[in-house]
């Protein structure tokens, strides 16, 4: 039997549904993404406790009516909590966007927005840097069904640009592949010859740099927005 600490995010949300103590620890777990959803959504870092409510109880509710069939629960997750949030204002009307503006100090006013512009980069730095980490965490929980390490990975990262341009050019015929893409979640492996076939690189390049390619098309093709973002100069090349 696979242990909870192996399996991904998506497949151990489908697995606690109905478990209450264990939706709680997740909940507890993903507290840097909900309040990152949040600040996304209010446009501040210092929005209230009632918002912050208002995004867990959509993530406990993602827990609830996730379908992997439908994608990713990070994905959906976010998307909920944004839904819950638009009712929420919608209702409330939130006193904030109507505050009066007949008196203003300047002083006080400009020493204000700088205090608050500089809390605000530490708070955005340091959920980047935890969410950052919950990604790395999922991938690796992710790359074990396909026998990949991040050691691995150290190891075989390819120095010479002919290489990474091979494997990129991999890893983009699956990305532009469903079949292929499918293929790859489902059976755990590379369709090496069908990848020659469409990339027209050797097989014997392929399978050189097979965990390499698999690592870095799992992350492209899933849930790993900053990840992502750091790949980004990488996927627009060509």
């Amino acid at each position: 039997m696979v242990s909870p600490s192996e399996l991904s995010l998506d497949q151990r949300v489908e697995l606690i549904k109905s478990d209450t103590v264990a939706i709680n620890d997740l909940i507890t777990e993903y507290q840097p993404f909900i309040k990152t959803c949040t600040s996304q959504f209010t446009g501040n870092y210092t929005y209230e406790q009632d918002e912050y409510g208002i995004a867990m109880m959509a993530f406990a509710e993602a827990i609830e009516n996730y379908n992997s069939a439908k994608g990713s629960f990070l994905a959906f997750a976010r998307h909920l909590i944004k839904n819950r949030l638009i009712d929420y204002y919608r209702k409330e009307r939130k006193h904030r966007d109507v505050l009066s503006l007949d008196y203003q100090d300047d002083t006080e006013e400009a020493y204000y927005d700088l205090t608050t512009k500089q809390s605000q980069i530490k708070y955005d730095e340091e959920m980047m840097s935890s969410l950052y980490r919950m990604e790395i965490e999922n991938l690796k929980k992710e790359l074990i069904p396909y026998h990949v390490t991040f050691a691995d990975l150290v190891k075989i990262s390819p120095s010479h640009q002919s290489t990474r341009e091979a494997y990129k050019r991999v890893i983009h015929s699956i990305l532009d592949s469903p079949d292929l893409l499918n293929d790859l979640y489902i059976k755990k492996r590379l369709p090496i010859q069908e990848l020659e076939k469409r990339s027209k690189i050797p097989q014997k390049i392929i399978s050189r740099g097979r965990k390499y390619i698999i690592a870095l098309t799992v992350v492209m093709s899933g849930n790993y927005q900053y990840m992502q973002e750091y790949l980004a100069s990488w996927g627009k090349e060509t």
